[in-house]
């Protein structure tokens, strides 16, 4: 995932702007890398952090956020990039494994980001996983609840964010 259009400079600074859209994008850029905590190692909620900074200033950090950095959203609520000084709670963000969902993971290593505020998963808007594609809020797709439309017997692969170590 990555902030749409990316990093932005000026003859000043380059940094993302809050309140830009978050999208899927093919790994190219620094807006793309993000940190989290790590459930593994016992990480609870937390901030989703753009490693990229305020273009503004330069110096304030980035996370993921409900759009206008709402304290609640529903389905379809668009996720974006926002300073990470106001610590809201749909800043926060609960990482669960793959393998703890279900005994038998369909994504072993990957995560569900799931926003405290709302409850509901980062997904991709309409379960497009193509260049390009916003994030919003979902509720998860859990196999056989016939929460999530076709293929209801399956999790869904846009819930679903795997670490990149290369």
């Amino acid at each position: 995932m990555g902030v749409s259009g990316g990093e932005a400079c000026s003859y000043y600074a380059c940094g993302v702007i809050p309140g830009t859209q978050i999208i899927t994008w093919t790994k190219s850029g620094w807006d793309q890398e993000m940190g989290a905590p790590d459930p593994a190692n016992g990480g609870g909620p937390g901030v989703v952090q753009d490693y990229y900074k305020d273009y503004g200033d330069g110096l304030t950090n980035m996370c993921l956020a409900l759009q206008n950095n709402a304290q609640t959203g529903g389905q379809n609520t668009s996720v974006v990039i926002w300073d990470c000084g106001s610590q809201s709670t749909a800043q926060q963000w609960q990482l669960t494994k793959a393998e703890d969902l279900m005994p038998q993971a369909p994504f072993p290593g990957c995560y569900v980001f799931t926003n405290q505020a709302s409850g509901m998963a980062l997904s991709m808007y309409q379960g497009s996983v193509h260049d390009g594609a916003h994030a919003v809020l979902w509720p998860l797709c859990v196999p056989n609840s016939g929460a999530c439309g076709s293929p209801s017997n399956l999790y869904h692969a846009d819930q679903f964010w795997c670490p990149d170590f290369s």
